[in-house]
């Protein structure tokens, strides 16, 4: 594989410090997506309430946490690599290190090289070899992203729902305990919602001329509004449908009382990417809306206040 030009850097301008620039290239806003590890902790009957005060239990999830954090920002600096000259055209993703030249690409690139097998040794040899088989399948699953399923429409939105099922279903692994189907399609749907307001928000930078078609991604061109906004439709009922058939039947009773906390949240989110235009980073969008970081909070304590009351109890 051969490195895209260098970007220099600007004469006027001191390059940032090397790691300062490697760790912004791992994205670490993105790991927050990564919390569903600990799904299967808080909604798993079999440790629905243990886990925060089970220091083994906890210590277990998050070391795997870190590890699956590291390796899924490996993924994104070979996806950025891969994507290097288009970054460049995007008023949004021109400002990532290797696209900004805060950092060589090639740089960037040997660090994932080397990182990524290192993870995948240490999570097989020393701890779990199964969570250690999904983390492989995660890997591959967005190499096959990068390089084949984004340019294909629709199968790029459900592999990246794919792929948040997965991160639910490694907590499942480490902790060794099933988890409801109607949270995995839960999970599901609204991956499949923030990744369609994505793809709206792209549509609409290539409409608006903001950025132009030959350096929008491909797949784009596939998309229009209509379509986008007829998956964020359906996909928003099924959030909502299977949020609400997953807290009154499997859930920790008394969890139910969280759905008008979600209702909101996922509305909330459609307003945001719809009218504010704001839906091409979702996870930057969650911490700086203060409704959605108030709702978060919200459905927060209604868990704590279901734990509190010993709502631990799972519907049978």
């Amino acid at each position: 594989m051969t490195a895209p030009d260098e970007q220099p850097a600007p004469v006027d301008r001191k390059r940032p410090n090397v790691v300062v620039a490697l760790v912004r290239c791992l994205r670490p806003k993105q790991f927050v997506k990564n919390a569903l590890i600990f799904a299967p902790g808080i909604f798993s009957g079999r440790t629905s309430g243990r886990w925060i005060l089970d220091r083994e239990v906890f210590t277990s999830l998050s070391i795997t946490f870190l590890l699956f954090s590291l390796l899924a920002g490996c993924t994104y600096i070979i996806n950025d690599f891969v994507d290097l000259e288009r970054d460049r055209h995007n008023p949004t993703k021109r400002k990532r290190p290797m696209a900004a030249g805060d950092i060589s690409p090639r740089l960037a690139l040997a660090f994932a090289v080397v990182t990524i097998p290192a993870v995948l040794a240490v999570q097989c040899l020393l701890r779990n070899w199964m969570v250690g088989a999904a983390f492989g399948a995660y890997l591959a699953g967005t190499l096959l992203y990068s390089f084949v399923l984004k340019n294909i429409v629709i199968a790029d939105i459900m592999s990246i729902a794919a792929l948040f099922v997965l991160r639910a279903y490694i907590g499942c692994l480490d902790l060794q305990v099933p988890i409801s189907m109607w949270f995995l399609s839960c999970v599901a749907s609204l991956a499949l919602f923030i990744a369609a307001t994505k793809r709206h928000h792209e549509v609409r930078l290539v409409q608006g001329k903001v950025v132009s078609g030959e350096q929008a991604r491909a797949v784009i061109h596939e998309y229009n509004n209509e379509l986008v906004l007829m998956i964020m439709s359906v996909t928003t009922m099924g959030t909502l449908l299977t949020y609400v058939f997953f807290t009154l039947n499997e859930a920790p009773h008394g969890f139910g009382y969280s759905i008008p906390f979600v209702v909101f949240g996922v509305l909330r989110f459609q307003y945001l990417a719809l009218v504010k235009g704001v839906g091409g980073t979702p996870e930057v969008t969650l911490l700086r809306d203060k409704a959605l970081v108030v709702t978060v909070l919200g459905w927060l304590g209604v868990l704590l206040w279901v734990y509190a009351q010993g709502g631990n109890r799972a519907h049978g």
